[in-house]
């Protein structure tokens, strides 16, 4: 049975705007490791761009058609996307950061018929940097601020820009899921490639 999360609170956030507070995680977690041994996408996975330190590269999600994917709201996390029984957060784990704002079309997470819902991904590590990396992600989300022009916004590729667009109001308080009505979301999906500009 697929699991589903509907959150009810993030229809107002997203409608006017979100001003809840959250405290901002580590910037300057050192991870790492290697991405060798991971395999490219197969014909049911789906590969899903990020930025990481300015670099564009992508993240799996495996076997999106199996009846044991998961779906996180509207989105098809495949199976064991999701990690139920880990804390969240914590501050040993990397950090995935869901930016809901226009991002280059190769970058933007998209569901068919839900635009309102487009967002694009920036992490604080990724394996070539060495130390502990290893594919889990704890989730961030981060809305349009108080200052934001969508005609205007700049996507920003890492952690110190989405940073410095918080301070000045373009993009609003990073968040944790469950500050936006969503369930926890410990995610697991390893990046495959290499970061590229």
């Amino acid at each position: 049975m697929r699991r589903v999360v509907f959150p009810l609170l993030l229809l107002p956030c997203l409608v006017a705007g979100c001003s809840m507070g959250g405290d901002s995680p580590d910037e300057g977690l050192a991870f790492g490791g290697g991405h060798d041994d991971v395999a490219p996408p197969g014909p049911d996975d789906v590969a899903e761009a990020l930025y990481f330190d300015g670099a564009q590269c992508h993240m799996v999600f495996r076997n999106l058609s199996d009846p044991a994917a998961e779906v996180f709201f509207i989105w098809n996390l495949g199976v064991n996307g999701v990690l139920q029984e880990e804390p969240y957060p914590t501050n040993g784990r990397a950090n995935l950061f869901a930016i809901f704002a226009p991002s280059p079309a190769d970058a933007v997470h998209h569901v068919d018929g839900q635009d309102q819902f487009d967002h694009y991904h920036i992490v604080d590590a990724a394996p070539e940097q060495g130390g502990h990396y290893d594919g889990t992600w704890d989730v961030f989300l981060v809305f349009p601020g108080p200052n934001f022009d969508a005609a205007t916004y700049k996507t920003v590729k890492d952690v110190g820009k989405m940073n410095k667009q918080i301070r000045d109001g373009i993009l609003g308080p990073i968040l944790k899921t469950t500050e936006a009505g969503f369930d926890p979301l410990v995610l697991n999906a390893e990046i495959f490639d290499e970061c590229d500009d």
